[in-house]
């Protein structure tokens, strides 16, 4: 594995190695967040359950949206390749 192998799968990993910690925090601050705004109303919970279901919302959309990313990056760095490969089978 060269140098630049090596930097990108390191660059790889800091830009998509948080997902799972982006996903605990939203929904922890959607709970907290719904459970303050709960004990100052004394809504008996129902805005904790809602802060809860708003911050897993938030938190799964930043995971999908990552997915979404992580695979055009993949296609794009496939591209190359494929066209090496079609010219190669065209030659034979």
């Amino acid at each position: 594995m060269n140098g630049r192998n090596l930097r990108d799968g390191y660059l790889g990993l800091g830009s998509y190695g948080t997902v799972g910690l982006e996903l605990v925090l939203s929904i922890l601050f959607g709970f907290l967040a719904g459970r303050w705004v709960d004990q100052k109303l004394g809504a008996g919970g129902w805005i904790t359950l809602f802060g809860f279901g708003l911050g897993a919302v938030a938190g799964f959309r930043s995971v999908y949206r990552a997915a979404v990313r992580m695979r055009r990056e993949a296609e794009a760095e496939d591209k190359p390749d494929r066209r090496d490969d079609e010219r190669d089978d065209g030659d034979a």
